[in-house]
């Protein structure tokens, strides 16, 4: 009987997609940091691309399984709590560094996501319930690979930002701004912020808005009037923002 409910499991689960005689997991090795030069190289050719995009949405259950058994490794966890005595001390972090805010195994899935791109829609909701996590980066991870997937994933980030019960909605609001493309709804998010009655919510708004992809005609002009807000907070986080746009200021006037 063991045998045969051994067998049963086997035949149920689902066998791990190849390409080329190489396994998914083999093509993932190649995606481990050290093997790339940075995590723009895969919009050139690239084999582990080529060959995840092959498979398809036969990677989606083993990504899933991956993200499920990701525990952040010690420097991660090092990062995490002393980001969050910044925060604690209003001290911002410096999101806008290049490239995602991931790294170790984490970088791999977004590799992996990255040349999936809207293959990878079946599993946005997977993905979405953890941006409510708080078992380590799962779910600043969850939220860069959210930003790789048009429009299902950038939707669900909308939704999050504005989301009382997501812990980290700061964090979706900064990957929205650095991966979003321009588009009504985000542009619609970060201007309805601004003008948020929590003075918090403005001020965090601020940061992302100011290199964010929404048009310096439309964003400066916000700044500005924030320079007036009645809450010192907010109308220093103005002036640091006019500060990044530099040159775009003078383009916008």
């Amino acid at each position: 009987p063991a045998l045969l409910v051994m067998l049963a499991v086997w035949s149920w689960t689902p066998r791990e997609p190849s390409w080329e005689g190489r396994s998914l997991s083999s093509w993932l090795k190649d995606l481990e940091p050290g093997r790339w030069n940075n995590l723009d190289g895969l919009g050139e050719p690239n084999a582990a691309a080529r060959a995840i995009q092959g498979m398809g949405t036969n990677c989606l259950p083993f990504l899933l399984r991956r993200m499920a058994h990701l525990e952040p490794t010690p420097l991660e966890q090092a990062l995490i709590k002393l980001e969050d005595q910044l925060e604690e001390h209003k001290v911002k972090v410096p999101w806008e560094r290049a490239g995602p805010r991931i790294d170790g195994r984490g970088a791999v899935l977004y590799l992996a996501f990255q040349a999936l791109g809207n293959q990878a829609a079946p599993i946005v909701p997977e993905y979405q319930r953890w941006l409510f996590s708080t078992n380590g980066n799962k779910d600043q991870i969850a939220a860069e690979l959210l930003a790789l997937i048009h429009p299902e994933g950038i939707a669900v980030l909308i939704a999050a930002c504005t989301n009382r019960a997501v812990p980290n909605r700061f964090h979706c609001l900064v990957v929205l701004a650095k991966a979003a493309p321009p588009n009504p709804e985000v542009t619609a998010l970060f201007l309805r912020l601004a003008d948020d009655p929590d003075p918090d919510v403005r001020e965090h708004a601020l940061f992302p808005m100011s290199f964010s992809k929404i048009e310096a005609a439309v964003i400066v002009p916000i700044f500005v009037r924030l320079l007036a807000d009645p809450v010192t907070n907010v109308r220093t986080e103005a002036l640091h923002a006019l500060y990044r746009l530099k040159g775009d200021v003078r383009s916008a006037e």
